[in-house]
């Protein structure tokens, strides 16, 4: 009966506390101390028969969690400093403190440049960049992207150039044998890039990376790392090589090029540099990223029968007084979505499709 009891009260217990409303690192902490699993002093020497048993802090009694937390010189200093803070916060001065630390952290900001310009891209109507859009005429946009291996030995670093038609001027890969880290293997990939542009000798260039921590840290010159503040600092020094570049954040989606180029690296064995003749599923991905309404606009197709459509659609608009081409979704585009699956799959007379028999396409 009493061992019921006992286990009944324990489970209890373990109920309140994970049921408490805090941090589940300081759920993870109180579990701990209610199974006297902290590292103190008389633990430790319970269990290894290494060291003293008395308290590292004062010296004088052993250290038992108890000591450690409640009873301890040094820990009832801390609570004591601890209380006057709270005191202090529930009192009137609550408000000059969080006006205070509010005037120091925009003197912080001001005098470390953090408020530079957004790490996000965005469009001409204010939206977010979904997919690859072309730069405006006489600019040069360059994605980066990189890649690891699976089993973290090989690197590869996939860099694609293209002008404001969205043709590829310029298509570059590196291979390294290393234990790479992603963040940095992001920056040695824009790095390049500039490198890149700098013996090309462009001028007006956008850099665009789908990582967001290593362009904020470009952008913002509030580096922490020692590892990748080299390359950030040789990032700089590139930039002012141009009239101008900006580095920018896209998220994967408008980046396909660049990491199927890095994803082609990181298989290869040497570093591949394409300029002029490019391989077909690169041009078929820069493509793709263009869409049909881009490559109408821009008039910029290398493919001989695809450029001959394009013509003739262009004819054919030249006719109206107005005529426009606009991008939609699937869901606003049902009823062409359905008739060219019907039309693979039998020939049919425009004449017979009516009203009714288009109605019956929306299901």
């Amino acid at each position: 009966m009493d061992s019921e009891i006992f286990f009944s009260r324990k489970h209890t217990v373990w109920k309140k506390l994970w049921n408490l409303n805090i941090k589940m690192k300081l759920k993870h902490f109180l579990w701990r101390c209610l199974h006297n699993a902290l590292p103190a002093s008389e633990t430790l020497f319970k269990r290894i028969g290494k060291g003293s048993n008395f308290c590292v802090c004062c010296g004088e009694k052993t250290e038992t969690i108890e000591h450690l937390l409640f009873f301890c010189p040094t820990a009832q200093e801390c609570g004591k400093l601890e209380t006057k803070r709270i005191s202090r916060l529930r009192g009137g001065d609550a408000k000059l403190i969080v006006d205070k630390a509010q005037r120091e952290w925009l003197e912080y900001e001001a005098e470390n440049g953090t408020t530079a310009r957004p790490t996000t891209t965005e469009g001409e109507n204010g939206h977010s960049q979904h997919k690859w859009e072309p730069p405006k005429e006489g600019v040069i946009r360059i994605n980066t992207d990189a890649a690891l291996s699976a089993k973290m030995v090989w690197t590869g670093l996939g860099i694609i150039a293209r002008n404001w038609r969205g043709e590829i001027v310029k298509a570059k890969g590196i291979v390294a044998r290393r234990r790479g880290e992603p963040t940095i293997e992001e920056a040695l990939a824009l790095r390049s890039a500039l490198e890149m542009a700098t013996t090309a000798g462009w001028t007006t260039i956008e850099v665009q990376s789908d990582c967001k921590f290593v362009v904020s840290l470009i952008n913002s010159s509030n580096v922490q790392d020692c590892k990748i503040q080299t390359i950030l600092e040789d990032i700089e020094d590139l930039k002012k090589n141009f009239e101008s570049c900006v580095v920018l954040f896209v998220p994967r989606t408008a980046n396909n090029c660049s990491h199927a180029m890095a994803q082609f690296a990181v298989k290869s064995v040497r570093m591949i540099e394409w300029e002029g003749t490019f391989p077909f599923w690169l041009s078929e991905l820069a493509r793709k990223d263009m869409g049909v309404l881009n490559l109408i606009r821009r008039q910029a197709p290398r493919d001989i029968g695809f450029a001959a459509h394009l013509e003739d659609i262009r004819d054919f608009s030249s006719m109206f007084r107005k005529c426009s081409f606009d991008r939609l979704s699937g869901d606003l585009n049902r009823l062409s979505v359905r008739l060219s699956e019907l039309a693979t799959h039998m020939l049919f007379d425009e004449e017979f499709l009516d009203l009714q028999c288009l109605s019956t396409l929306f299901v």
